[in-house]
């Protein structure tokens, strides 16, 4: 069903002639509307761009308050900062995807440790990013999540930044040494559950 959500948002309405074939052959004309793009355009300016963020205070005393204002601060940095880095509007990203694919997925991520120690100033240490839903799974049990996996494909410099312990050169079948290979990639989880 979501790849045919995607095939209406593209427009592609799957005709398998061309618009004057079906006149010459069928005597009607094949037409494609913008209902389907158009759609999804406007109901995106309906969402808002920036997560609305409020954060309710412990208790009624001062100290409280002004903790919950910090934290509501941080919290909206933290978003605007996590876009700023990728480039992209994450809400603006996952509204898309909740549209048209009928479901998003958002990564939340650990990255401090494989950030380089000069980049480390001035950044998060978490990492936001959505994921193509297509390419993710996700088994759940009556109670919690119990694995999920990410699977796509990346060239080799980029999966280097992504896990810095992957291996230095990347050679293939025929002893050949391409950075710019691509490689695929299969991000799994798993739950611990407490014994």
């Amino acid at each position: 069903m979501a790849e045919e959500w995607d095939k209406m948002w593209c427009l592609d309405a799957g005709f398998t002639k061309t618009w004057k074939a079906s006149v010459e052959e069928d005597g009607r004309e094949q037409v494609t509307t913008p209902v389907p793009y158009n759609s999804v355009n406007l109901a995106q300016r309906l969402i808002a761009n920036a997560p609305s963020i409020t954060v309710p205070p412990r208790s009624m005393t001062a100290e409280d308050g002004e903790l919950a204002e910090r934290i509501e601060r941080w919290l909206m940095a933290f978003w605007n900062q996590s876009g700023r880095i990728q480039g992209r509007n994450i809400l603006s990203d996952l509204s898309w995807q909740a549209l048209v694919r009928g479901v998003c997925c958002l990564e939340v991520k650990w990255v401090w440790d494989d950030l380089p120690e000069k980049l480390r100033r001035g950044r998060s240490p978490f990492l936001v990013r959505t994921l193509e839903p297509y390419n993710v799974g996700i088994k759940k049990g009556p109670h919690y999540t119990e694995w999920a996996y990410h699977k796509y494909e990346t060239d080799y410099v980029t999966a280097r930044q992504t896990y810095p312990k992957l291996k230095k050169e990347w050679v293939d079948q025929d002893g050949v040494q391409h950075e710019r290979r691509t490689v695929k990639i299969i991000d799994y989880w798993e739950t611990n559950p407490a014994d």
